[in-house]
């Protein structure tokens, strides 16, 4: 009986011996001991020589899932997370079971500390990929509220000190240490490519791709890494792609975040977010073949049939011939409109359409979001088509009211085409907003005078209509508000010098010309701009007339006036009269008179 019994037992041992295989084998066994010893680097070694093995008898070789699934686990404890997803793959493919919670392989006395191997995949996945999503966003932030400061490299060299490093470019953003026989070795990272190595304290290596480093940078990069991390981890993740592109951008590498919008955008194809973002990115890199169809289509809704770039032979097989083309010169190239009915419009140059104007159809989900707007019209503006792009603004200053660029856009496209009173309306609008802007102040100006112009052109000859005149009035303070604000710029001078002229501002208009086109001396150097008002006195005598230039915004300005005269008792000769303007008691602009 003791025979028989003994038997019994060592056929069931038998059994469970062939059983340990299905579910790990001597190879997993030991991988397991390893990793109780946090001896990693040893288990992954035994597991790699299992799942290598092309035996294909299941529950050994590269078919068993538990030497698969430790691997994973172990590539997520040390970081290596393409590795992670590509073992977990495999061991979910062979036991979809790892997936669900706790349905891992169990490890007594498991050395993980965030998580245990018996966590099964998803559960892991969930905890590394919130790790590496929240670092990524500490270090954007920490990039947003960085300086952006550029420092030469060229001082790191081998040898220098620790501290010399810090003094040049602060400390690093993480360290690396390890300590073996008296040897101190540490990484010190400054960005995913930017690394100084230090040994006992000088350093021994520098890694830099650029000549200069700016901390600001090196935070973007260790976020867009944290955020490639998130996504490789799980390729779903929509927001993780999202703000990797967004560290890109932040950096100005917009070639960069291409990828990561597109494949955002595979996970969320209809988030107009992510379309804008891409269609933005193009639009900045010069691909305006790209960016404009994605933004017309967010703009008047996903239905339409043509957009930019399209052929124009393409417009007529799917919309057939227009109605009517209206043709116009721009720069020696003709500009078409094509149009199909009073609210769609084809705008075609050389065969090749550069913009579309669509009414929106009832249903239909549209993006007129400020970024939309401004990119859509930006586009049209390089394209030369104004006047797609002035549709746009039109619509833009609806949605966007107190946007200052869209009623400065608009307003100057108006006064471009000549629409003097609806200019006015957009560019009063935009002072509004920022009535300190020169370049405001001076389009306001320069409508008011346009359209003062304008409507004197069109009296008749003999007429005594002087109402144009107000035009000229308005037009005037916000010249001047222009150019003490942009003291440099010539044209708004002389455009100063117009409308004072025009207004019989004599003093004022000579000012103007004579700081538009300076010049800097005169009568052979006995008169020069910088020179003291007592030294022309010294050298002219005292002026024949001294004039106001009837300005509140002038009003410390003098015109001091010269006429022709011979040389006389020390006095310099004068041969044609000379207007010298004095501020205080500096001269600060000379207009000789022919």
């Amino acid at each position: 009986m003791r025979k028989i019994t003994t038997g019994v037992i060592l056929i069931c041992m038998l059994v469970g011996s062939s059983l340990l295989f299905a579910g790990g084998g001597p190879k997993v066994n030991g991988a397991k001991l390893y990793i109780k010893q946090s001896d990693l680097e040893k288990a992954i070694g035994v597991l790699k020589k299992e799942v290598e093995n092309v035996s294909t008898k299941k529950g050994s070789g590269s078919l068993n899932e538990d030497a698969w699934y430790l691997l994973g686990y172990i590539y997520a404890r040390q970081g290596e997370y393409e590795k992670m997803a590509e073992a977990f793959d495999k061991a979910v493919e062979l036991k979809p079971k790892f997936k669900e919670k706790d349905k891992g392989v169990k490890i007594s006395k498991d050395t993980g500390s965030e998580f245990r191997s018996y966590f099964g995949t998803e559960k892991i996945l969930k905890i590394v990929w919130g790790n590496v999503f929240n670092e990524g966003v500490k270090y954007f932030n920490d990039a947003l509220n960085a300086e952006q400061t550029q420092v030469d490299l060229t001082s790191i060299q081998v040898g220098v000190s620790g501290d010399m490093v810090k003094q040049t470019l602060g400390d690093p953003l993480t360290v690396h240490v390890t300590k073996l026989e008296g040897v101190t070795k540490e990484q010190w990272v400054y960005g995913t490519s930017s690394y100084v190595y230090l040994r006992n304290g000088s350093v021994d290596a520098v890694q830099f791709e650029e000549k200069n480093y700016s901390k600001k940078d090196g935070f973007f990069e260790l976020a867009a890494a944290g955020f490639k991390a998130a996504g490789t981890i799980m390729p779903d993740s929509v927001l993780a792609f999202q703000n990797m592109a967004s560290a890109y951008m932040n950096m100005n590498k917009y070639e960069e975040s291409i990828e990561p919008l597109k494949m955002a955008l595979k996970h969320n194809p209809k988030d107009s977010a992510l379309k804008t973002m891409l269609a933005q990115v193009y639009s900045t890199i010069g691909k305006d073949s790209l960016a404009m169809p994605m933004l017309e289509q967010l703009w008047y809704g996903s239905g339409i049939a043509v957009h930019s770039g399209m052929t124009a032979s393409k417009v007529t097989q799917i919309l057939g011939e227009p109605k009517e083309k209206n043709i116009t010169e721009v720069s020696g190239r003709k500009n078409e409109q094509w149009v199909y009915d009073n609210s769609t419009y084809v705008y075609v140059r050389d065969g090749i359409v550069t913009a579309v104007q669509y009414s929106i159809k009832k249903g239909e989900q549209v993006v007129r979001t400020e970024d939309v707007a401004d990119y859509l019209a930006r586009g049209y503006i390089r394209a030369d088509n104004m006047e797609a792009a002035k549709n746009v603004y039109e619509k833009a200053v609806e949605v966007s009211p107190d946007n200052f660029n869209f009623r400065y856009n608009y307003g100057t496209i108006l006064l471009e085409n000549k629409e003097h009173d609806k200019a006015i309306e957009q560019l009063l609008k935009a002072g509004e907003i920022d009535p300190e802007s020169a370049d405001i102040n001076y389009n306001l100006g320069a409508a008011y005078l346009n359209r003062g112009v304008a409507t004197r052109e069109a009296l008749p000859e003999d007429s005594e209509d002087k109402s144009y005149i107000e035009d000229f009035k308005l037009a005037l303070p916000y010249l001047e508000k222009s150019i003490k604000t942009n003291p440099d710029d010539s044209i708004t001078w002389f455009t100063l010098g117009r409308i004072a002229g025009q207004l019989n501002k004599i003093a004022l208009s000579g000012y103007a010309f004579a700081k538009g086109e300076p010049t800097e001396s005169a009568l052979d150097n006995n008169v020069f701009v910088g020179m003291q008002d007592s030294a022309l006195k010294k050298n002219l005598g005292e002026p024949n007339q001294v004039n106001s230039l009837e300005s509140e915004g002038f009003e410390t300005v003098k015109e001091w006036v010269y006429k022709t005269r011979g040389g006389a008792k020390g006095k310099v000769a004068i041969p044609e009269p000379i207007s010298v303007y004095v501020i205080g008691e500096r001269v600060d602009a000379l207009l000789i008179i022919k």
